[in-house]
């Protein structure tokens, strides 16, 4: 299946965009930047992240903690029914909206042919995707995903949890088959955007050039690549355990 670029542009008046991306990407950055375009230039519905499992059930089961996410709730099974209802509340209100998601092997891949059919489709990476997997570890195994540096990682503390690896490999699998539809697919990348001073040229870059207010929108510090391979002195076995997964073939490290 190849997706209808054409279709989701002539199909709605207010055509509906999905953020595709994979944990520790950047992706939060990138979805409040078009977020707050779309909101001020169009006033978008902006849905936030969907179809991930853990952030729906735990903001349901206490949305006072939705920063501190502890290691039980990473192990609850998929909520396939509210999932569902979310994709047919999106498919009975179409247009005028952007949400972003992180592409996981858990949902059925009829809802990114859905999405990748009707929606304007963006992706987010990174070159180095050791680093990418390298924090996606680090946020695996303490429970922080969002955190102003400094981190600190305790000594020999990720080393039990390298499973997380293969996780991390199969949802970048699955983002690499995805974006691979696309015969010229729109890529922002981590490290050009985390260097970029003008905003609003990223943006132009892709077609968004209606002017806006970057200062109203909602989006978080931007992070160097380098704060938290600088918390390792010695990473070999992490790098090891990398390259045992697809990804060394992928990208080398």
């Amino acid at each position: 299946m190849t997706p209808s670029a054409s279709r989701a542009r002539n199909k709605f008046r207010r055509k509906p965009y999905v953020v595709f991306s994979t944990p520790r990407s950047g992706s939060s950055f990138i979805y409040e930047l078009l977020a707050g375009y779309l909101d001020q230039t169009n006033h978008y519905r902006l849905l936030g992240e969907y179809f991930n499992f853990g952030v729906v059930t735990f903001w349901k089961e206490e949305p006072h903690r939705k920063r501190d996410r502890p290691p039980a709730y990473r192990a609850i099974d998929p909520p396939p029914r509210l999932e569902l209802a979310r994709l047919h509340s999106l498919k009975l209100n179409p247009e005028g909206w952007i949400l972003k998601v992180h592409l996981s092997p858990w949902l059925d891949f009829k809802v990114y042919e859905w999405l990748m059919e009707n929606c304007e489709c963006f992706f987010v990476e990174r070159r180095d995707l050791f680093k990418q997997t390298l924090s996606h570890l680090i946020s695996q195994t303490t429970g922080v995903w969002y955190q102003e540096p400094p981190l600190e990682i305790k000594p020999n503390s990720l080393e039990p949890h390298l499973n997380y690896l293969y996780d991390f490999a199969n949802q970048m699998k699955l983002y690499i088959k995805i974006r691979e539809l696309f015969p010229a697919p729109k890529i922002f990348t981590y490290e050009y955007f985390v260097a970029e001073q003008n905003l609003a040229e990223l943006l132009r870059n892709f077609g968004l050039d209606q002017p806006f207010d970057i200062g109203k929108c909602a989006i978080p510090n931007r992070q160097n690549p380098d704060d938290k391979l600088s918390l390792f002195k010695r990473p070999e076995k992490i790098i090891e355990a990398y390259r045992r997964t697809f990804m060394q073939a992928y990208r080398p490290v």
